[in-house]
């Protein structure tokens, strides 16, 4: 947690601890007096921007619908769905680059923070994916705990039973996640805009994905993948494009921005573009598979996602949302094959009609979790092609689904 200005005392100590506070960013310096209160409580005292070891300090977003706190309205993609600021992608990128450490996502409070924002919403957001948020509390919030508001009180009271939630439910973390999309990049230099960029904007289309680092790239990465974006530029090295081409053969999608001097060691009759079946690409069979080249060099990473999702929808469909737009979802598989789908709704309010889930696959039961809820509730299932549907309740910040 990052110690609030407004805090010149040592008074709230005590409390943090009961709240489950366990570490705070301070300058001791400043304000001897509460580091010695918080050493006295257990307290770890970290310098402002200095993590400790085994933990990865990354930047974040304010999570939410982009503009939501202001009276005009939102901000909004070229399609006019609102405009989502998340970490999910983030985090898992950072998993990636930083295994076996935890993941501490930091954000700055926005100046026009709506009273009686959900405080959860930025904890569920970290924590969804496996990573932490930094608890940070707006000043107005932060001086209200002083005097008691029972408000305040209330909304505190909301953020340590999100944490309790995430801690009881730890193993949740240790999930590997499904996709059957990777997003392959060295995720730094030239291209690294472009690579992020796309990650992000995969997540908000609730497409699965997995980032995979070139530098560590081996044919292992693709296991239970059936598409690939090459999100660097240029061509990759010989042993990465011989992985990615046998990848191909054996019935993978390769999408490339970029045309390669070779693909198949001769040339290759491209697909008619009714049989590629998108227009801003040209496809090209490769053994059982294809590789999709962009037309026209990648230069807007809104388009690549999109048009990626449309490419892979189908059988590549691992779930789908109805009447919850603006939310973020993150599938796993637990060791003894249950699958969890988290969701996070960030326009912060139930939806006005009941969200709908498809899942992809074989259940017998489905389970539902709350934020804090001591036990879950019990799900109907819905037998369809493919897969189960599920009626859900309305979601005001975050819900697990398990199925099995």
């Amino acid at each position: 947690m990052r110690w609030p200005e407004a805090w010149t005392t040592a008074s709230l100590v005590p409390r943090l601890r009961e709240a489950g506070v366990d570490a705070i960013f301070l300058d001791a310096q400043k304000l001897p007096e509460v580091a010695d209160a918080a050493r006295g409580a257990g307290l770890a005292i970290l310098p402002p921007g200095e993590p400790p070891a085994g933990v990865a300090l990354i930047k974040g977003s304010w999570p939410g619908v982009k503009g939501a706190n202001d009276a005009g309205g939102v901000d909004a993609g070229p399609t006019g769905a609102p405009w989502i600021d998340a970490n999910t992608w983030l985090v898992q990128l950072e998993r990636v680059r930083s295994p076996g450490k935890a993941i501490w996502v930091d954000t700055e409070l926005p100046k026009d923070l709506k009273p009686g924002f959900p405080l959860e919403l930025p904890f569920a957001d970290a924590a969804m994916c496996g990573g932490q948020w930094i608890v940070a509390l707006p000043e107005t919030m932060a001086r209200a705990l002083i005097n008691g508001d029972e408000a305040a009180v209330a909304a505190g009271r909301r953020v340590s039973a999100a944490a309790a939630f995430f801690q009881e439910h730890a193993a949740w973390r240790t999930y590997p996640p499904v996709a059957r999309l990777a997003v392959l990049s060295s995720f730094s230099g030239e291209g690294e805009y472009l690579s992020t960029e796309i990650l992000n904007l995969t997540a908000r289309l609730n497409q699965p994905f997995r980032p995979v680092l070139l530098d560590s790239f081996t044919p292992a990465s693709l296991d239970g993948i059936r598409a690939v974006i090459y999100a660097e530029p240029g061509e990759p090295a010989p042993p990465v494009r011989k992985a990615l081409l046998r990848f191909v053969e054996q019935g993978g999608l390769l999408l490339l921005g970029t045309p390669w001097s070779q693909l198949g060691g001769k040339p290759l009759p491209a697909l008619s573009e009714q049989d590629g079946a998108f227009r801003r690409y040209r496809f090209f069979q490769v053994g059982r598979g294809r590789v999709a080249v962009s037309k026209e060099e990648w230069n807007d990473p809104y388009l690549v996602a999109h048009e990626a999702k449309v490419i892979c929808t189908g059988e590549m469909d691992l779930f789908r949302w109805w009447n919850l737009s603006a939310c973020g979802s993150y599938l796993t598989r637990s060791p003894d094959g249950k699958t969890l789908l988290q969701v996070v709704n960030y326009v912060t309010h139930p939806s006005r009609y009941a969200p709908t889930l498809f899942v992809a696959g074989s259940f017998r039961e489905a389970r539902l979790w709350g934020l804090g809820d001591a036990a879950p509730a019990v799900l109907k299932l819905i037998p369809v092609r493919g897969g189960v549907e599920m009626e859900l309740p309305p979601i005001p910040v975050y819900a697990a689904v398990e199925l099995a």
